[in-house]
């Protein structure tokens, strides 16, 4: 068992058949116990099966057998991030690092522990920097890049990030989504986001993430949403003030068709035709308003999650 069966194994990795993989790596292992690569081959499989422990489990013994082997401390560092154990986590990344400094995937993986975990923004882009800098070609890095760009707010900088992975990776589902929440949030463009996320949730339908924005987004860009979604937007973007504009226009609106059918009440009883229709047209259009107000957000959900919204 030599090279051909490594080779095996990374074309079964790279076509997802992960238990392949582990098969294959497991028959070098019984000829060669001892041998770090196979372990950690392993490992990558059981990270793309979302089996962290026995990743874990098997990525202890690559290190064991070769503790100098920079790749693998990039792996366990990122599952420990994944296990919450962000203390160790930091500590492997940095000795991946300092192991090998040429380590593009070692530098990604901290730029994103940076961002998520300690919001150093700068320190997160020169890593990401160094790993493009390193291999410009992998359409993660890219990926990292956008969202980087997009917490420091520039955002045709972010545009031109995910632009460049999706280049390299037409159908990255995690560039789509990822775009599709720029160009949704920060662009407020529903229609452009839409059709990131619909290709999102066509390749990893399973994803609870990427279906709650496809939905969303579903909703906001249809024209009889249009309204309520602009609304949401003004009350998010009071942050704490948000709370009191919501309840000053609910009882606005109800205060509005409470005067418009006393207005058709005083009306009657004055005998005023005209002020009689006026005031019943009114009153029909602020009860529509005020129950679109209060019901646009639960009927679309209903209506979007049984594919009822064009």
């Amino acid at each position: 068992m030599g090279e051909e069966e490594y080779q095996r194994a990374e074309y079964a990795l790279n076509v997802r058949r992960y238990d392949l993989a582990i098969e294959i790596m497991q028959r070098v292992l019984s000829v060669h116990p001892e041998n770090s690569v196979a372990f950690h081959t392993i490992a990558r499989a059981y990270t793309h099966k979302r089996m962290t422990d026995r990743a874990i489990e098997a990525i202890r013994e690559s290190l064991r057998l070769d503790p100098t082997n920079s790749f693998a401390l990039s792996l366990y560092g990122a599952l420990l991030k994944e296990k919450g154990d962000y203390g160790r986590a930091e500590h492997e990344l940095l000795m991946a690092i300092r192991t090998d400094p040429s380590n593009h995937l070692a530098h990604y993986i901290y730029a994103d522990f940076l961002l998520e975990r300690k919001k150093n923004i700068p320190l997160s882009r020169w890593h990401c920097l160094k790993a493009l800098e390193l291999y410009p070609d992998d359409e993660k890095y890219h990926w990292m890049m956008g969202r980087i760009f997009a917490a420091e707010g520039n955002l045709d900088q972010a545009e031109t990030a995910y632009r460049n992975a999706l280049r390299l990776e037409p159908e990255d589902t995690r560039t789509h989504n990822s775009y599709g929440a720029l160009l949704f949030n920060q662009r407020h463009d529903p229609r452009a986001a839409f059709e990131h996320f619909r290709i999102a949730v066509m390749q990893n339908p399973d994803n609870p993430d990427y279906r709650k924005n496809f939905l969303i987004a579903l909703k906001a860009k249809h024209k009889y949403y249009s309204l309520f979604w602009h609304y949401s937007l003004m009350v998010r973007g009071a942050g704490c003030m948000g709370f009191l504009i919501r309840y000053f226009v609910f009882y606005l609106l109800f205060g509005l068709c409470s005067a418009c059918l006393a207005l058709v009440g005083w009306a009657v009883t004055q005998e005023n035709p005209f002020l009689i229709i006026v005031g019943v047209i009114l009153s029909i259009l602020s009860s529509l308003l005020f129950l679109y107000f209060l019901f646009a957000n639960p009927i679309f959900n209903f209506l979007a999650r049984r594919g009822l919204i064009k």
